[in-house]
């Protein structure tokens, strides 16, 4: 009986063991793509990571330049989001009943109301002809056939009846998905395959290297400012954007002074624990950010009975603390002891189906405290935080439960 019970064992390990292979290979199957949301939240196309060697900013327009040669143009207005899709090409969709029509006679395209930012590409994703500025009638030369036509974050397709002399928009509401690059169509891919996981941002004269995973949504502002909204619930502002490349590995952190990849993934805002020994109570906030010599930390009780700035060095800190940092809801934080503040890495688990909190120091050690201390909170320590990398200084702004905002800006170490 005793072996029987073994081999039931061994083979229930065993089919654990390949379902967790088969759901790994399945997350692994498709690439990432960059999908296009035009101003109202509709998705006008996508283009797969694979393929994208630039994401540039020209007047009101953000370019998507592949590794094809073609360019793909799109208002500024645009949101950007990644999603995991099948194929490794260019997809273009048009918006549902577009507000304007649009025809083409006599050697231009005639719109039937005046737009802006209009684009137009054969149905192999080849740009022909791209104009700003706003108006009816947009000169282009084309020959017989069927073209997108996108303008004002609007795609219609075009039917040219004839060579320069006239034509007929057809507003269906989906344009057929179309690869730039007939090879790169990956429908079926091996489980083994690797694909481009790390986004890799030229701004401010630095590279920060951010984990395609953790983004929700991104944009870029008139002011060459690139605003991404990750899914943990901070934001992140890095301006001077000079373009982006996507890489399977990360690119190393060129950064002069502060590491912003390592303070986005592990910095930001928390209430400290500890001060006073009120649970229930936000008595203290703790920001924390990555820098080139170390960690750095400064906390604030919010009646403004107290501030401190930490700065603690590499070379004092454990690999235990960076090992803590492995868990999805880790981050930098403080708990306020009766002699000194304790800083280091915090994160939540579950025991016993008690939720307890753990801080990893920089020496290894250990402390903990339940998670109910954070009941105001649900229960942990994160509050959301805007950071802002400008030049050599970053700004963390956060709002705690009573609405206030704080801010406080990490400038030299």
């Amino acid at each position: 009986m005793k072996n029987l019970f073994t081999f039931k064992k061994l083979i229930a390990s065993i089919f654990m063991i390949l379902t967790a292979m088969v759901m790994n290979a399945q997350t692994q199957v498709n690439p990432w793509h960059v999908v296009v949301y035009d101003a109202g939240g509709k998705e006008v196309a996508s283009h797969s990571v694979e393929i994208i060697t630039d994401v540039t900013v020209f007047g009101n327009e953000v370019d998507f330049l592949l590794d094809n040669g073609n360019t793909y143009s799109y208002p500024i207005t645009s949101t950007f989001a990644f999603d995991q899709r099948e194929g490794g090409g260019t997809a273009i969709a048009t918006v549902a009943t577009p507000k304007w029509n649009v025809f083409y006679s006599e050697n231009a395209l005639r719109f039937t109301q005046p737009v802006n930012s209009v684009a137009v590409y054969t149905m192999s994703g080849v740009l022909i002809a791209k104009v700003s500025g706003n108006s009816t009638s947009v000169p282009v030369n084309l020959v017989k056939g069927l073209y997108i036509v996108q303008a004002n974050g609007k795609a219609v397709k075009l039917m040219v009846t004839g060579n320069g002399s006239e034509g007929i928009s057809i507003q269906s509401t989906v344009v057929n998905a179309t690869s730039t690059q007939s090879t790169t169509t990956t429908t079926l891919r091996a489980a083994t395959a690797t694909f481009k996981q790390y986004w890799n941002i030229n701004a401010g004269d630095m590279i920060t290297p951010i984990d395609i995973g953790t983004v929700n949504t991104f944009y870029i502002t008139t002011n060459n400012t690139i605003v991404f909204l990750m899914k943990d619930g901070n934001t992140v502002q890095l301006t001077n954007y000079q373009g982006t490349s996507f890489s399977t590995q990360p690119t190393t952190s060129q950064n002069i002074d502060w590491d912003m990849a390592n303070t986005i993934l592990y910095g930001g805002a928390t209430y400290a624990w500890g001060y006073g020994g009120i649970f229930g109570t936000p008595s203290a906030i703790t920001w924390a950010a990555v820098h080139k010599n170390g960690l750095a930390f400064h906390s604030i009780i919010t009646d403004n009975t107290f501030l401190e700035d930490k700065r603690i060095n590499n070379s004092d800190i454990n690999q235990k603390l960076w090992d803590a940092g492995n868990n999805s809801n880790s981050r930098l934080s403080a708990f306020f002891g009766s002699t000194a503040t304790n800083y280091g890495m915090s994160y939540s688990v579950s025991e016993n189906g008690v939720q307890i909190m753990y801080l990893v120091l920089p020496t290894g050690l250990t402390g903990s405290v339940a998670a109910a201390a954070w009941s105001f909170n649900n229960n942990t320590n994160i509050i959301p935080t805007t950071f802002v990398k400008d030049g050599t200084k970053v700004t963390m702004t956060c709002v705690d439960i009573n609405g206030k905002t704080w801010s406080y800006t990490f400038s030299t170490w």
